[in-house]
């Protein structure tokens, strides 16, 4: 018997209201959102915050789960041979 095939989306929250965030979830039978963000929260789009994630997504079918340790801004190495980069995001990515 074959596994059912399995795919993982990916989505930001760009400036959109809550209820076309969740309409787009919703066109493609989004049944579980996965948080990676390392602090899951917005001053300016507050719907985006994780209390108001956990709220709204459940009442509208969808499952709502925070793994902050799948994402997050990467650390540079110590002993990076990436040091070129005058910005450290981007030698912490090269590193990656």
């Amino acid at each position: 018997m074959s596994q059912p095939e399995r795919v993982v989306y990916t989505i930001g929250h760009s400036t959109h209201p809550i209820e076309v965030f969740i309409a787009m979830l919703r066109s493609f039978d989004i049944r579980l959102l996965v948080d990676i963000r390392g602090l899951p929260g917005s001053n300016k789009y507050p719907q985006y915050n994780q209390e108001a994630l956990q709220a709204s997504l459940p009442a509208s079918g969808i499952a709502y789960l925070h793994l902050p340790d799948l994402g997050g801004r990467r650390r540079v190495h110590r002993d990076s041979h990436n040091t070129r980069w005058r910005n450290a995001s981007f030698r912490a990515y090269a590193d990656y």
